[in-house]
């Protein structure tokens, strides 16, 4: 499992690691949009996630969708990465993102999820998404798996992590890396 604000590289480093892997993945977003981010009902997006870890007995499912099977997620889990970058490098990211990928398709998305950075998404990034339920679900999800919890703050740390993993067993350096209690 995958999960983390938005614009710190949680995509990129499920589709590396499902690759790599050779693993099935799963991203909340198509779980839970329809074409142009009409969204889908509650139960919808959970029978998508429950079947998706039901069909597969490893996987990867990236993103948040923290009112949709989060903690039980979590608890499915063998290892989970919390993409946990600051707000002002998640903003920088997601509007480079916002620039690359303008009337692009991307592979993690429904078709016509075009990428924004309108005022509402920036402050999400830069707010919104950082306290409240948000936090909370966040903070619970941490608290009942300790052990399982890979805690990427940075860049540096993040591409450590992936050279690491591209260079040695990716199995075992999931397994092995240092986890923060």
């Amino acid at each position: 499992m995958i999960f983390g604000y938005s614009g710190s590289g949680k995509s990129t480093v499920a589709k590396i690691i499902s690759d790599h892997m050779n693993l099935p993945l799963l991203t909340t977003d198509k779980a839970l949009f329809n074409s142009n981010w009409k969204k889908k009902n509650h139960e919808e997006t959970d029978k998508i996630i429950r079947d998706f870890m039901n069909e597969n007995k490893c996987w990867i499912i990236e993103g948040n969708a923290t009112n949709n099977l989060f903690l039980e997620r979590g608890q499915a889990a063998d290892i989970i990465i919390f993409m946990n970058f600051s707000r002002f490098v998640c903003y920088k990211q997601a509007k480079n993102r916002a620039k690359y990928f303008k009337n692009k398709p991307r592979d993690d998305r429904p078709n016509g999820c075009n990428e924004k950075f309108n005022l509402s998404f920036q402050f999400w990034i830069l707010f919104t998404s950082r306290i409240g339920e948000n936090k909370r679900k966040y903070k619970k999800l941490i608290e009942l798996n300790k052990n399982k919890i890979i805690n990427i703050k940075n860049r540096k740390q993040l591409d450590n992590f992936l050279k690491d993993f591209l260079e040695n067993n990716g199995k075992d350096v999931l397994i092995n890396y240092e986890r923060e209690n």
